[in-house]
């Protein structure tokens, strides 16, 4: 869905099928991220405002329900639900640029 200031219309669909509960999101209209989701996937893609196109660099991590921030081109995925039942929430921290540099594990001491 997109919202002008004034009314929602429908927009071009995700290339993947899944329906992308508990997926976590950036960005603005015209240029955002989506990525995560249940079933639980690490699969990341990109919008520019017409079209959603699939990201080579994905979630190292794959799970569901992210916190995460940033915008359409450089953000930060942290935290998700783990895919395996009875096991703890998953704490790893994942950058992405729009020039990726690679997953990366942020820990504190």
């Amino acid at each position: 869905m997109e919202y002008d200031s004034s009314s929602w219309s429908t927009g071009n669909s995700t290339t993947t099928n899944s329906a992308y509960r508990g997926v976590s999101s950036l960005g603005t209209q015209t240029d955002s991220l989506l990525w995560g989701g249940e079933p639980f996937t690490s699969a990341t893609e990109h919008y520019d405002g017409t079209n959603w196109s699939a990201e080579s660099a994905t979630l190292g991590t794959p799970g569901g329900a992210t916190g995460g921030g940033g915008t359409g081109t450089t953000g930060l995925a942290a935290a998700r639900t783990n895919p395996t039942p009875g096991t703890t929430t998953n704490r790893a921290t994942e950058e992405f640029t729009a020039a990726f540099i690679g997953a990366k594990t942020v820990t504190s001491s």
